[in-house]
């Protein structure tokens, strides 16, 4: 009687090859830098070390000015109303909470104007880390209105009102939200479309403006925002502005 021999396992190749690759990247997870550069850096002295310490330095900014926190994760948008001028915002995302952010500025209006001229920004904003020490965690949410670089310079055009009309705008949230931003997934997992940002605006410094804001609220969701309001109130301004011209009825000349 002729033996058949077994019908080969399918993938025999495939599960060789894996088996080989898991190997190979155990150990290189686990081989140690015998002449590396790589050992000055936290002493790590494995793929796994290294790994860890990257990650570590990587939200290690215990030497960082305020300054350069505030540049250091950083997004620029402009703001294009319907009616008038774009102007320039900027939000910076600070690695730190409030209290450590504060103590390494020493004027916090100053430090945020330096970043409007440097960056030619309208609108500057600032969103710290969560501070540990409030429960629940908050962030902390900052804001100032730049003046235009010259007193005749038609910068954006805001009037004195637009950093109250903004903060109104924002308390009013979800209302006023246009629907392509609460079709957005992240404004129901963040429980704005529900209940809004929960801000609550006071004064931080001479021309800063200042709110706590739940831990889960993220530039994703407030930069745009934002870009909706400080669009829709720029436009109104410039609305208001338009001179209203008066045509006065007037008698035809008498035929000659």
């Amino acid at each position: 009687v002729d033996k058949k021999p077994p019908p080969a396992e399918e993938n025999d190749d495939d599960d060789d090859e894996a088996k080989i690759e898991a190997k190979l990247v155990d150990r290189l997870r686990q081989r140690a830098f015998s002449s590396s550069p790589l050992l000055a850096f936290k002493g790590a002295k494995s793929v796994v070390e290294l790994a860890k310490a990257l990650g570590e330095a990587r939200h290690d900014v215990a030497d960082l000015s305020a300054a350069q926190l505030l540049r250091m994760d950083y997004k620029q948008a402009t703001v294009r109303p319907s009616v008038g001028a774009p102007f320039e915002l900027g939000f910076a995302g600070i690695l730190v909470d409030i209290d450590a952010f504060a103590n390494k500025a020493d004027d916090m209006k100053a430090l945020l104007l330096d970043l409007a001229r440097e960056k030619h920004l309208t609108l500057v904003v600032a969103m710290t880390a969560a501070n540990k020490k409030i429960k629940p965690k908050r962030k902390s949410f900052l804001y100032l209105v730049a003046p235009p670089p010259q007193q005749n310079d038609d910068h954006g055009g805001l009037p004195p009102t637009f950093g109250a009309d903004l903060e109104q705008a924002l308390l009013d949230v979800p209302a006023g939200l246009p629907k392509d931003l609460t079709d957005l997934p992240l404004f129901d997992t963040q429980g704005i479309i529900d209940s809004g940002f929960h801000l609550s605006f006071a004064d931080f410094s001479p021309g800063v403006r200042f709110s706590l804001v739940p831990k889960v609220i993220t530039r994703k969701t407030m930069l745009p925002t934002l870009l909706h309001f400080a669009a829709d109130l720029a436009a109104a301004k410039k609305s208001d502005d338009a001179p209203v011209v008066v045509v006065e009825d007037c008698e035809e000349p008498p035929a000659t």
